[in-house]
């Protein structure tokens, strides 16, 4: 499942379940509308229970698209599995990483 909500200028993801291929879609539609020029994006991973190579990729695709719109994406409150495969792959390198969404949101400040 996913959802989003606006915390002032930022656009908060929320997912439940499962960042896979079967999720793209979903993840696509939510998002895609989303991303405008200057962007400001928090995906919530604190439901995600499991991540692919098709989730990591789409992360990697919404992080680069919102950069080459002069935006930003940051991932928050990764579960310890979550935080561990994105460590693991080196995909958590390439975003800012918070504890909480509310410290992601107050990150753009």
């Amino acid at each position: 499942m996913i959802s989003s909500e606006r915390q002032g200028a930022v656009d908060v993801i929320k997912i439940t379940g499962r960042l896979d291929t079967e999720q793209i879609g979903g993840l696509a539609k939510a998002v895609g509308p989303l991303l405008k020029p200057g962007v400001r994006v928090v995906i919530d991973l604190s439901r995600v229970t499991v991540a692919d190579g098709a989730g990591l990729e789409w992360l990697l695709d919404v992080l680069d698209e919102a950069v080459a719109l002069g935006g930003e994406v940051k991932l928050a409150a990764a579960t310890p599995l979550i935080d561990d495969v994105l460590g693991m792959t080196g995909v958590g390198d390439r975003f800012d990483r918070h504890g909480s969404v509310l410290c992601a949101v107050g990150g753009f400040a």
